[in-house]
């Protein structure tokens, strides 16, 4: 029998059950609200059932309070649904508990716990954990130990979370006494209630099982204990249940005698017949309720007992959830517990969407209709936002798959495009697909055939290479609205550690009519997210589906200029580098839009920025004219596409020359090789490829200018480079003509493992001052301890040659020079000196230091490095007389990866330095000052009479230049310098690690800092 069957048959049968008249309907709700936001910096909301870590623990369920002020008792079963509302339950907040494998690592293994016999706990063994959900009701204050003959007592709530996300309480008889659940002969009320010999028809034993003292985990944490199921044997001899199904047993079975409940202490409910048949002091339970994961908005709850009137008899029903929404709250639904809206937040909104759209890229369309709207972004705020499953496989009809697939219409999430020109249509179809199959095997590992969408999707951030567990759907197209569903399953098959975006780009479109022009100037799109979604055979709201809106997402933004233009040059695609280390291909193609719209007279120059064409490209390169091929170099002809300085010339009569002398345009007369010539350059096509220019990091692009665009200059964006490679230096200063100095250091970091590849170098030198002062010469050189990462050096003719000895294979690697010897000689002329830092390990396409010097003249050898090396750091060695200015010291976090450097060396920090939803970058405080080196007793703390944290930082000496006093307090906009009000866009916020937390902008000018904040790397620079 189905679920949604079996409880719809409870609440019929209670509906017919409650004969008892009840004159008020009076169940009265309270929940333990917190101040949800669906984003914070540590666990985004959510509240677990199960601790498995510190921060699952610090954000526990939270308890559904339900109290019964009716005039009598409720008659058990009772069955009703929680429906949620911008909230989700789902299978990881769920975690089963019995042989769970986050119990079996290092940690904690379950299987090496003991009763107290010495039974170990079986892989398959049932067993419970305590609730300890906030505000649960199961403390041990309120009641006496159930019997007398077992010398401890265990939890009054345990809980069991089976495989399908089913939670089921189980309470001690002396708390079921106290709850009415049980006969309490004390009582002097006319409640119906159950005897403890009735209950004891199905009661539940569970004994303490403990983690051995002689595990590890006593040296750094408490002991940790589970309850295992206890069954009677034949013999009434109570025995660990080897089962993984928590069974029940009678009090017959088990030897047990049923008592009378003290109406104070509530004790002496149950007596062992013969304790000693039970050895491991085994107690005696009732099952409470069972909590049904349905789906992710909802919830099914049974409860058994009888359910009493008074305080002492109310319901604590532990929810885990995430937030998804702004206004979390749920209604419940049930013949006796219903109520329409209970909200879960102290706020009356909790901040900020899951999802953000915008703009990545304006796409170019001519008034024709060909070109492509531009890229936008789908950025989660969450990670798994767009959880669900994939059902629509591609295995029968796309009318069908979506049929069975929307049967509730939760999985994923769908957004409906809207372009605002109703002459402009989508060029997909219905049933198009990122992958048109796609199927797991019970390892998780994927079974894919790719789909029509797979050049216009692509994953970054937390979803970049888990394309395989990612689908993307075109649900229904009607003219110019489409309807989009994105369904993400790495929660269930590859776990992430940090949100994801979706970047959808270059969707094709065209006119509805080939009679149809448009009006120059933007399109707009407005992207809505929709839910409740239904299939319907008879046509909905779009295609054959009805949906609602979801009041989540609704952007409309510019996604593409229309132009005039009579010549159309795109790319349909977008690459993405490694600095220096990476290249790949990308196709242009040109299109004349009217016949005859280029003259071959002018010429198109390119210029390309933060990338460059590979060396040799050009010899192999070649042009397509619709199946007919051109290279841009042969015996017949030369340079059509070719090199002049710093950019490159796209010559348009070189290739019509070419092309006649290849026989690619033939005709008897020239109006007839002019007509031949016109049809062949319709569409031009040609790859170009292209690396990222070493250090370079950002978007890449093309800037095309020529007379034949009406424009004159367009610009193509191409896509992103990322540096392979960050760098800091401390520079040095050097008296003039004395001997022995040293100073300076430098370090390159990568910013991935394997960056630095074996046998490759990196060379540096100063300006003028190697080869006749042998700098370097005398010079620290070594690595980080932890990557791997290994290199060896040398100096030769004024250069330091580092080379790769072994890659590193366990975290990004650092290489660091220090201690730089420099024996000046006192004609040196005085000022600033340049550093050089090159090298094929920083690029792939540089010269090693052998090769620069083919002839052996050294002098040669140093000056062609000089001339193409990458990095360039003015004024890295200063030489002068006198005292040297003050050190410039920088900091570096890294907030994608939780690490800090300070001049190149990864340093510890005390509070984790976030981002807020609404954009603003958070730091403590305390950790900038001391970091910048103010100490720590001229930082200072306090709270006022309304528990709000004031932190006064006093910078130098007061009075002194320079000096500063920087007071910020906890919820103010306002942070004081030197009694200065400056306002904030954001307040000073109090972590959960009791740190205030300042937007880094106000707090670097205070203590004297430049700042500057990159959101693509998610890296915060500081510096003196």
């Amino acid at each position: 029998m189905k679920l949604r069957q079996k409880l719809a048959m409870i609440l019929a049968a209670t509906s017919l059950a409650t004969t008892v008249p009840v004159t008020t309907q009076a169940i009265q709700y309270a929940v333990t609200r917190e101040p949800l936001t669906t984003q914070s910096k540590d666990n985004y909301n959510k509240y677990w059932h199960v601790k498995l870590e510190d921060y699952q623990a610090a954000n526990s369920a939270l308890n559904l309070i339900i109290n019964n002020n009716n005039n009598d008792y409720l008659p058990g079963p009772i069955a009703f649904e929680i429906i949620a509302t911008d909230i989700r339950f789902d299978d990881s907040l769920y975690t089963e508990t019995i042989h769970n494998e986050p119990f079996h690592g290092d940690d904690m293994d379950v299987t090496h716990f003991e009763t107290t016999d010495g039974t170990p706990v079986g892989y398959r063994t049932a067993y419970a954990l305590e609730d300890k959900s906030n505000s649960h009701d199961g403390n041990t204050s309120f009641v006496g130990y159930p019997n007398s003959n077992s010398p401890s007592e265990l939890p009054h709530r345990l809980f069991v979370i089976d495989e399908d996300g089913n939670y089921t309480s189980y309470v001690s008889s002396s708390y079921a006494a106290k709850k009415r659940y049980i006969y309490d002969g004390a009582t002097t009320t006319s409640y119906l209630t159950n005897s403890a010999e009735d209950a004891g028809e199905e009661i539940y034993l569970f004994a303490e099982a403990k983690e051995p003292v002689y595990s590890r985990s006593i040296f750094h944490k408490p002991l940790e204990s589970v309850y295992v199921n206890v069954i009677p044997d034949g013999n009434k001899n109570l025995v660990v249940n080897d089962s993984d199904i928590i069974k029940s047993t009678s009090i017959d079975e088990a030897g047990i005698t049923p008592g009378t409940a003290d109406g104070k202490t509530f004790t002496n409910v149950y007596t062992f017949d013969d304790p000693n048949l039970n050895q491991n002091n085994a107690q005696v339970y009732l099952k409470e309720f069972t909590i049904y994961l349905e789906d992710r908005d909802q919830l099914y709850v049974e409860f058994y007992q009888n359910f009493n009137k008074g305080l002492d008899s109310r319901l604590y029903i532990p929810l885990a959830f995430s937030v998804t929404g702004e206004a979390p709250s749920i209604r419940l639904d049930g013949n006796d517990i219903n109520y329409s809206k209970i909200t879960l937040s102290t706020s009356s909104t909790a901040n900020q969407d899951l999802l953000d759209v915008s703009l990545k890229r304006l796409g170019q369309i001519a008034t024709d209709g060909h070109g492509n709207i531009g890229t936008f972004e789908i950025e989660e705020q969450q990670e798994y936002v767009f959880y669900g499953q994939v059902t629509a496989n591609g295995s029968s009809k796309w009318e069908e798959d979506f049929e069975n697939s929307l049967e509730h219409g939760d999985t994923g999430v769908t957004f409906l495009l809207q372009l605002n020109d109703k002459t402009l249509e989508f060029d997909l179809n219905e049933g198009d697909r990122y992958w048109d199959e796609l199927s797991y095997d019970s390892d998780g590992f994927a079974s894919t055939d790719p789909g029509a969408l797979q050049d216009y999707i692509a994953f970054s951030g937390g979803l970049r290479n888990q394309e395989e567990y990612i689908q993307v759907e075109v649900l229904a197209v009607e003219g110019n609205e489409m309807l989009l569903r994105l369904i993400d399953t790495t929660q269930e098959y590859k776990p992430r550690n940090y949100e994801g975006v979706v970047q959808i780009r270059n969707l094709p479109v065209t006119v509805a009519s080939r009679h149809d022009t448009l009006d120059t100037g933007t399109l707009e799109l407005k992207v809505t997210q929709v839910e409740d979604l239904s299939y319907e055979s008879k046509g909905g709201d779009l295609g054959l589906f009805d949906f609602d809106d979801a009041n989540e997402i609704e952007e409309e933004f510019d996604i593409a200029r229309i132009i005039d233009e009579q010549v159309s040059i795109r790319v349909d695609d977008e690459l993405e580098l490694v600095s220096g280390q990476e290249s790949d291909k990308l196709t242009f193609t040109i299109e004349e839009l009217l016949p005859g719209a280029i003259d071959t007279r002018d010429e198109f120059f390119f210029k390309f920025n933060n990338c460059d064409i590979v060396d040799g490209w050009l010899d192999d390169m070649e042009f397509e004219f619709n199946h007919d091929y051109l290279p841009n170099n042969s015996d017949s002809h030369n340079g059509i596409f070719y090199k002049d300085d710093s950019e490159y010339v796209l010559d348009f009569d070189a290739m019509y020359d070419a092309c006649i002398a290849d026989g690619l345009i033939d005709g008897d007369s020239n109006s007839e090789k002019e007509e031949a010539w016109q049809e062949l350059i319709e569409t031009v096509e040609f790859e170009i490829e292209l690396f990222g220019k070493a250090g370079a990091e950002g978007d890449i692009s093309v800037a095309i200018e020529s007379d034949n665009l009406r424009e004159e200059e367009i610009l193509l964006y191409l896509g992103t480079t990322h540096p392979a490679f960050i760098y800091q230096v401390e520079p040095v200063y050097i008296d003039l003509g004395v001997r022995g100095q040293k100073g300076g250091r430098i370090v390159i970091t990568e910013t991935a493992e394997e960056m630095f590849q074996d046998g490759r170098e990196v060379l540096i030198a100063i300006e003028d001052l190697g080869l006749e002062n042998n700098t370097f010469d005398e010079v620290d050189v070594y690595t980080d301890p932890d990557s791997g990462l290994d290199v060896k050096d040398s100096f030769k003719d004024g250069v330091l040659i580092i080379e790769i000895d072994d890659e590193s294979d366990d975290g990004p690697g650092s290489i660091i020079i220090e201690d730089i010897s420099f024996d000046i000689w006192a004609g040196t002329p005085r000022g600033g000196y340049d550093l050089y830092i090159g090298g094929n390990a920083l690029s792939a396409d540089n010269e090693v230091y052998d090769d620069l010097e083919p002839d052996g003249n050294g002098e040669d050898a140093y000056f062609t490095f000089i001339k193409q090396s990458d990095i360039r750091v003015q004024d890295f060695v200063t030489i002068g007389e006198g005292s040297a200015p003050v050190a410039s010291s920088q900091v570096i976090m890294d907030l994608r990866n939780g690490v800090t450097y300070k001049d190149g060396s990864q340093v510890s920090i005390t509070s984790r330095p976030y981002q807020t939803p609404e954009g603003w970058v958070m730091v403590s405080a305390v950790d900038l000052a001391l970091l910048y080196n103010i100490p720590m007793d001229k930082i200072t703390a306090s709270t006022d009479d309304e528990g709000k944290m004031t932190v006064t930082i006093i910078k130098g000496i007061i009075g002194q230049s320079g000096s500063t006093v920087t007071t910020l307090k906890e919820g103010s906009n306002i942070v004081w310098v030197n009694a200065t009000p400056v306002i904030m866009g954001t307040p000073v916020v109090l972590g959960a690690d009791n740190k205030a937390y300042i937007h880094f902008l106000p707090m670097s000018q205070a203590l004297g800092l430049s700042a500057q904040w990159d959101n693509y790397s998610q890296r915060l620079t500081f510096s003196n």
